[in-house]
Parts: C-alpha cells; sequence; structure tokens
C-alpha cells in the first residue's frame, strides 16, 4: 500500500480510510471543477484589457465566483472527517490543509484590487476624454 505523507497520523489504525459516498465525491468534484473554470476564467480575463468596462464587469463576476468556491472548499474542510470516516489530527489541519486556504482568499484579495484598478483606469480615461 502507497503511504503518503501524514497518512498514518490521519487514519489512526494505519489503515487505508473508508471510502466516501457519492454525494461527497461529487461535491469534491464540483469543488475541482469549479476551481478550474475559475482559473482559466480569471487569466483569460487578463487578455480583455481593451475593453476595459466589460473586464471590470467580469471581474466582479470573478469576485463571486470566488466567495463560491471559498465557502464550498470551508465545507468540504468542515465535513472532511465525516466523508472520510477518520479522525484528523491537529497536526495535520496546521501543516496541510490550512496552508492551502490561503490561496482562495489571496486571489479574491488580488482580483478585487485588479477591478478596483480597472475602474479607476476607466474613470481617470473618461476624464481625459472629457479634457479634448
Amino acid at each position: 500500500h502507497v503511504s503518503t505523507p501524514h497518512f498514518d497520523e490521519i487514519a489512526g489504525d494505519g489503515g487505508a480510510p473508508e471510502t466516501i459516498g457519492a454525494s461527497e465525491e461529487i461535491l469534491v468534484l464540483i469543488h475541482l471543477a469549479l476551481v478550474i473554470l475559475i482559473s482559466i476564467f480569471l487569466i483569460g480575463l487578463i487578455f480583455l484589457y481593451q475593453d476595459r468596462v466589460r473586464q471590470g464587469k467580469l471581474g466582479y463576476m470573478g469576485i463571486v465566483m470566488l466567495m463560491i468556491q471559498t465557502v464550498l472548499a470551508a465545507i468540504l474542510y468542515l465535513r472532511l472527517p465525516e466523508m472520510t470516516g477518520i479522525e484528523i489530527s491537529d497536526e495535520f489541519i496546521n501543516n496541510d490543509i490550512a496552508f492551502g486556504f490561503f490561496f482562495p482568499v489571496v486571489a479574491l484579495l488580488l482580483t478585487f484590487g485588479a477591478v478596483r484598478r480597472i475602474n479607476a483606469d476607466e474613470k481617470l480615461v473618461r476624464s481625459s476624454d472629457r479634457i479634448r
């Protein structure tokens, strides 16, 4: 059997965890698909620089999608012991899982900052058009 880091600490009995149910598996797959789609969406948003108004509106949509993804990740995190049927050590949570929760928050903050700068840039362009 393949041993992963901290697996013996997680499982407690040294064996494989119980299988998760179909609904939990679907929830995990939805979360994974959502992460991939949001990533592609936000990377594609970079290339809409010629249409700042549209880029700003789609940026807000990206923020909402990131919030949904973060909530879904939190739900998965809270249901992890129920889904796997194993006790999870505090060391595993602090070292492995909790580290990954910073990425959606950082992405959310960076996207929010980008949308603010896009809107400020559009405002600047409009004001310079008025001066002409």
